[in-house]
């Protein structure tokens, strides 16, 4: 029901705006991101490139929403299987832009690194993956409590991935293998 909901909005707002408005592209990110929902990510990675390249026109490219943006991209790209400079080219710098302006406790930042955290996972970069998820379940410990939802998911997440590390050891097979260790 949200998919057909975002896709009406969607077509709708594309007949009455242009598509660099900024509405325009909130609706095409919101509609991106239900399609990638439902799995249907290529075309929430052909979405999500033409609303980044709209908000970096419109805000610049280190504005929250243009980084926000950023890291949903990376986000469907490793879901689609396009690894190559996710990381490197879209989620750190993201990262540290979005520390540099709102810190590392603010909630774009740990959306971004909650991104990153599976991309990393996809990289077979598992340690580097902990770390940041060390810190994703500190900052929700102390939003939250121990017993909050958010902090008891992000340290389901840090013993998901210690465990992963322990049992995938430095090298696994391929990307989804690594993917898989990660999500369970």
């Amino acid at each position: 029901h949200a998919l057909v909901v975002q896709a009406r909005a969607f077509e709708v707002n594309r007949s009455i705006r242009s598509q660099d408005h900024p509405d325009s592209l909130t609706i095409a990110n919101n509609y991106a991101l239900a399609l990638g929902d439902c799995g249907k990510v290529e075309d929430a990675v052909r979405i999500s490139r033409d609303v980044v390249a709209g908000r970096t026109r419109n805000l610049g490219k280190n504005h929250t929403d243009t980084l926000m943006s950023k890291a949903n991209l990376a986000g469907f790209l490793c879901k689609s299987g396009q690894y190559d400079g996710v990381v490197e080219d879209l989620l750190l710098p993201s990262l540290a832009a979005i520390r540099q302006t709102c810190g590392d406790r603010h909630p774009h930042y740990i959306n971004v690194a909650n991104i990153l955290v599976g991309a990393l996972c996809y990289a077979g970069q598992i340690s580097e993956a902990i770390k940041h998820q060390e810190h994703i379940m500190q900052v929700e410990e102390e939003r939250y409590g121990q017993a909050g939802i958010a902090s008891l998911k992000a340290r389901q997440k840090l013993e998901t991935l210690r465990k992963a590390s322990n049992s995938i050891g430095p090298v696994a097979q391929d990307a989804p293998e690594r993917a898989a260790h990660c999500e369970r």
